[in-house]
C-alpha cells in the first residue's frame, strides 16, 4: 500500500462494507482505467492500463477483505464447467 500511495494511487477507506459511495468510487476508477485501455495506441500502453485495472481491482477487493486470487480460481473452475455462451443469449 505504501508503494502504491507513493505512486499516486488514491486509496479509499478500507472498511467499505456499509459505504456505497466508496464502492461506487472504486468501480468508477476501474471504469476510468478500462476507458484508458481502450484508448491505448500500442502494446506497452495497453499493458500499462491493464496493470492499472488490476491494481484498482486489488484495491477494491482489499477494501472488502476479498481474497481475489481464490475468487479468480473459483470463477475459472466455474467457467470451465459451464457451456460457452458468448455470442449467444446472455
Amino acid at each position: 500500500t505504501d508503494r502504491l500511495n507513493a505512486a499516486g494511487y488514491m486509496f479509499l477507506p478500507q472498511d467499505i462494507d456499509n459505504d456505497s459511495f466508496a464502492l461506487l468510487a472504486r468501480l468508477c476508477l476501474i471504469c476510468t482505467e478500462v476507458a484508458e485501455a481502450a484508448e491505448a495506441t500500442d502494446k506497452a500502453g495497453l499493458a500499462e492500463e491493464l496493470a492499472d485495472i488490476v491494481i484498482r481491482c486489488m484495491d477494491l477487493a482489499g477494501g472488502y477483505n476479498i481474497d481475489l486470487q481464490s475468487a479468480v480460481e473459483k470463477k475459472m473452475e466455474k467457467n470451465a464447467k459451464r457451456p460457452y455462451l458468448h455470442g449467444k443469449r446472455c
